[in-house]
């Protein structure tokens, strides 16, 4: 919010950084337009954020499904 805080009104920014959050973090999706303003004004920021990441732990999400065969052959294992 700080990198744009000069060129919009604070309520607009707010969304836009609502909007930027649940894009980046939750994998949300909004119309074609929004998503390229999103891209936009997201460039520096994002970028800044992947890179403090890149040396990070990334969490992988699993279907429960496979989850439960995955510790189902483990139990039979045992």
């Amino acid at each position: 919010m700080m990198e744009h805080k000069d060129n919009f009104e604070e309520d607009e920014l707010i969304t836009l950084a609502q909007i930027f959050t649940n894009v980046e973090f939750l994998g949300c999706r909004y119309p074609p337009q929004t998503m390229k303003r999103i891209a936009k004004l997201a460039e520096k920021v994002s970028a800044k954020y992947k890179e403090s990441r890149k040396n990070k732990l990334k969490r992988t999400f699993v279907e429960a499904s496979d989850a439960a065969e995955q510790k189902a052959k483990r139990t039979f294992k045992n």
